[in-house]
């Protein structure tokens, strides 16, 4: 009963505050598990956010506050449907067995990666260590506990880091009266899955079923594969991971020329990344920065606003955490770690050797090797579409050992335990790009990119 009413709180509610989202004209012709998806991801953004904005102000949490942001959503999503004309979904090729394929194939990937995550064999430790701790101390106070970050001796508890994922937890824990700590490292499952309906769909709609099926399929296997293997259950790196792949696959797939009808959802998307782990700040920029290069290789009008539309929800998300930070006196910076843009080279040769030995070995070789011969098969393809993708794959390794590079002694121990979840976003980035340029060619004397504009 503790375990159905934690998802409730954390996956349930979500879903109805995000259910406009859901509901909206540009999401018609996409498929109920994107749209929920997109509607969970969304509606935890906004429900951490709110939480987070009455811890500031002093206000304990309430259910009934977030019941009454709940009703008001859902009154949205009401009206949205009745006043909206709804967008008719794509022409779509009925291949029965294909789709018969891919189900069996991603039914297996998820099968083997739930049954990792809910035997524990891909917990955290970071889970027992700061994420869960911190989440237990703030259903315990129903509110973010500002005097347990300022201690002195809690610093573990990494007291600068963004609230999202501890938020969630602490309100499902405070709203099941516990913490179902064995089914939390199973969130980071379902945060895989959700990003995989999400770029199945938008890669279905754009580029149709055998791209979505290949990339789609692919991804999941190397992601699952990667959050297993380097423990990533229970901790932020799951939605991370759907935040950031729900970003790319949206922007990697946008026309050349034309309106961008989903560029709000990766603005979201990219805020939500965010608010979830420090890095999400590292890789939104690096995806902000592609985007807005290919845009101006494209020569499209209206490049800054454009930019100004991804910028403006990432920077709201961070403004509002720093806020909290600097009125509650936590630290802006992470207390544990080295100082900032104090550099040594001591250990460069062995920052770069371990990092690509990591890099080139297990789910994540297969993940930078395969898309890469893919294209060398298929030949030259531009790749002006993928910059987001190149730039978030070679710009996330390259921030891992600048900041390897700050550590004070042997940094072996640091670069084995984070570089494998550090990557996971760069992967994701590779895997969609390249797939998205291999599966795209052919229309772009047309259209400029080879994107089917079946939504627009």
């Amino acid at each position: 009963m503790t375990l159905a009413v934690f998802l409730a709180a954390i996956i349930g509610v979500p879903c109805a505050v995000g259910l406009p989202v859901a509901f909206h004209r540009t999401l018609r012709g996409y498929s109920f598990a994107a749209r929920t998806s997109l509607a969970w991801a969304t509606g935890s953004l906004a429900v951490a956010a709110i939480l987070t904005v009455e811890s500031a102000f002093g206000f304990r949490w309430s259910p009934w506050f977030i019941i009454f942001i709940t009703v008001l959503t859902l009154v949205a999503a009401l009206l949205t449907t009745r006043t909206e004309t709804p967008m008719l979904p794509a022409p779509r090729t009925t291949v029965g067995y294909e789709t018969r394929v891919v189900s069996v194939t991603i039914l297996l990937i998820a099968a083997a990666g739930l049954l990792s995550f809910a035997a524990g064999a891909a917990t955290s430790a970071d889970l027992s260590y700061f994420w869960g701790v911190k989440a237990v101390h703030f259903a315990l106070e129903r509110g973010i506990d500002f005097d347990l970050l300022r201690q002195p001796y809690m610093i573990h508890l990494h007291p600068n880091y963004p609230p999202l994922w501890p938020v969630l937890l602490g309100w499902g824990s405070m709203i099941a009266g516990s913490m179902p700590w064995l089914a939390i490292s199973s969130l980071t499952w379902i945060c895989l899955s959700a990003a995989a309906a999400v770029i199945f769909s938008v890669l279905e709609t754009r580029l149709g079923m055998p791209a979505a099926a290949v990339v789609t399929c692919f991804w999941y296997g190397v992601l699952m594969s990667m959050a297993t293997a380097s423990f990533s259950g229970g901790n932020a790196d799951g939605f991370l991971l759907l935040c950031v792949s729900i970003a790319l696959v949206v922007i990697l797939t946008e026309p050349a020329s034309g309106p961008r009808q989903l560029r709000w959802v990766a603005a979201i998307a990219l805020a939500g990344a965010v608010f979830t782990k420090s890095e999400g700040g590292v890789v939104a920029a690096l995806i902000i920065g592609g985007t807005t290069t290919r845009d101006l290789i494209w020569k499209r009008p209206r490049v800054v606003r454009e930019a100004l539309t991804l910028i403006s929800p990432a920077f709201v998300a961070l403004a509002i955490w720093a806020a909290v930070r600097v009125t509650h006196d936590l630290p802006l910076a992470d207390p544990i770690r080295e100082k900032a843009f104090v550099i040594s080279f001591v250990n460069i040769d062995l920052v770069l050797r371990v990092c690509g030995r990591l890099l080139a070995t297990g789910p994540a070789a297969v993940g930078w090797f395969v898309p890469l011969i893919s294209l060398l098969l298929m030949g030259w393809r531009p790749l002006s579409r993928a910059l987001p993708g190149l730039a978030t794959a070679f710009g996330v390794p390259l921030f891992a050992v600048i900041y390897y590079l700050h550590a004070v002694g042997d940094p072996l121990e640091l670069i084995v335990w984070t570089f494998p979840r550090l990557i996971q976003t760069a992967v994701s980035a590779w895997i969609l790009g390249l797939g998205v340029v291999v599966f795209s060619a052919g229309n772009d004397a047309t259209h400029g990119a080879g994107i089917r504009e079946a939504i627009s």
